[in-house]
């Protein structure tokens, strides 16, 4: 858990009552006055989590963004940021109006963005709200949704190559948006976790502590999307295909990758290093740019042991 730390002695009340202050500025902040009701909850290290709702009581969280005239380009990452943080509410207002370009950008990127909706909308201001309960969904379900995208590439790429036929490159874009869209909903449900500890068995993980290798490993099969479409971009304006044989070598190394994630399966560990190493060895890789991005698609395969690495070192008794 990170934020400021704040230094309080202990009080006595009474004679048998203890008390610790609130720091002013925290709970100024949260709006608190005196003979507000507050939650105290005790984790499994021994410390208090002090919340001012129950957990796992709903609470909509609201974010104002102010968009200026010529910041459109901004709202993509702006509206990203303040859905993966976790904002239920999203109040967008232009200054000094809300042009139809934002307005037009702003629809755009809530198609990329599970659950999040115009709910109100004047000549000044959109107000969007998320209707999406990210526990609904949990973090193994999105990891799988995001698996079973990635394989979909590779069979579109496989069918490309089968059917000789480049343009049947082109829906594997597609296929990277929503791959997207997955990615921006695990950043949210991670970053409830970090914020709310208590919750993260109902999401899926058995500890908050797992949250950010979760986090990578859902990255890794982002960019793996990315390394993807960037193919299929090269494949549809070149007309070069790639062979079978490479195919197999990336479908093999996807296979194992996800087997050492989630089962720590060791042989598909060493098989992951030994495709990786067997295919970066070759010399024909750095003057094809085809066989460059295979090469960078498998060292992303490679990058789950990493993570897996980290996932099993915070799983790692404790001496006593």
């Amino acid at each position: 858990m990170s934020g400021r730390v704040y230094a309080r002695s202990v009080l006595r009340i009474g004679k048998s009552t203890l008390a610790v202050s609130l720091p002013k500025a925290w709970a100024k902040a949260r709006g608190l006055r005196p003979g507000d009701v507050l939650f105290v909850a005790e984790t499994p290290d021994g410390a208090l989590l002090i919340r001012t709702s129950k957990p796992g009581e709903e609470r909509r969280s609201k974010a104002l963004l102010e968009i200026k005239e010529g910041e459109k380009g901004a709202i993509e990452r702006l509206l990203i940021a303040l859905y993966e943080a976790g904002y239920d509410v999203i109040r967008v207002v232009g200054k000094p109006s809300l042009s139809e370009e934002a307005r037009r950008e702003i629809r755009r990127v809530l198609r990329r963005l599970s659950g999040l909706e115009i709910i109100e909308e004047s000549y000044e201001y959109m107000l969007l709200q998320c209707f999406l309960n990210p526990k609904a969904l949990n973090v193994e379900r999105t990891l799988e949704r995001m698996e079973a995208i990635v394989r979909l590439m590779l069979q579109d790429l496989r069918r490309c190559a089968l059917e000789r036929e480049p343009s049947l490159a082109k829906p594997i874009a597609e296929r990277d948006d929503d791959l997207d869209r997955f990615f921006f909903l695990l950043c949210r449900q991670v970053n409830l976790a970090l914020r709310v500890p208590s919750i993260a068995p109902e999401l899926g993980l058995e500890d908050s502590t797992l949250a950010m290798p979760v986090l990578s490993y859902g990255k890794v099969l982002e960019r793996m999307g990315d390394v993807l479409a960037s193919m299929a971009i090269y494949v549809s304006s070149t007309h070069r295909l790639p062979s079978r044989e490479d195919l197999s070598v990336m479908e093999e190394g996807f296979r194992r990758a996800v087997r050492t994630f989630k089962l720590g399966d060791e042989a598909s560990m060493r098989a992951v290093s030994r495709i990786y190493d067997e295919y970066a060895s070759r010399g024909d890789i750095c003057q094809d740019v085809l066989k460059m991005l295979m090469c960078n698609f498998l060292s992303l395969c490679l990058d789950v042991i990493e993570v897996y690495a980290e996932m099993k070192a915070i799983r790692w008794p404790l001496l006593g």
